[in-house]
């Protein structure tokens, strides 16, 4: 995999970061899937190195792990980010959170690729866009990009593009890139 350099990574803007992050999740979506045997979870290469990252054993959930690497592949670590997905939960990152009682258009422009979609379950996934390349939501839910899912029915687990999610599974949605911006000079 190709690593950008510290100075390639400082002259992109926030929204080539993020399609850049994108772009190699997406690259993943393509080929990892489990075994679909019993007992033979977590058997991919690509598995074992979403978990190396995070320094995790290769048994090990990598909903939360997939996502680090793609980001840290890129060259952006997220501080504070662990094996749990709940670790993606920032209160001061916060763009969505179904306390929100009706969806409209002040929402939306909040709202970024790969962005941390928290589910109502321990689970994370990321905003992916729709086909015209636009972030991928209706008033009922988002589509996102994910690993550690079945990312549809008779799948086996995987990494996963596109996977429509309906709000009510969704606890938060979180910005972590802008932050990152903001403090480099």
């Amino acid at each position: 995999m190709y690593f950008p350099s510290w100075g390639q990574i400082n002259k992109r803007t926030e929204k080539e970061a993020r399609k850049a992050v994108f772009d190699t999740a997406f690259y993943y979506s393509g080929f990892v899937r489990e075994p679909l045997k019993k007992g033979m979870g977590n058997k991919h290469w690509a598995i074992a190195k979403f978990n190396k990252a995070l320094k995790l054993p290769p048994t090990s959930a990598y909903c939360s792990s997939f996502g680090a690497y793609v980001f840290r592949a890129n060259g952006y670590v997220m501080p504070g980010i662990n094996g749990m997905a709940y670790s993606w939960k920032k209160s001061t990152r916060l763009a969505w959170h179904r306390g929100l009682l009706q969806i409209d258009r002040e929402l939306w422009p909040r709202l970024n690729l790969m962005d941390a979609v928290v589910c109502t379950w321990s689970h994370v996934e990321f905003i992916g866009p729709n086909a015209d390349g636009n972030i991928g939501y209706g008033l009922d839910g988002i589509t996102t990009i994910a690993g550690n899912t079945r990312g549809g029915k008779n799948r086996g687990e995987g990494v996963y593009y596109p996977i429509y999610r309906p709000f009510w599974m969704v606890s938060g949605i979180y910005n972590h890139f802008s932050p990152y911006f903001s403090t480099l000079k």
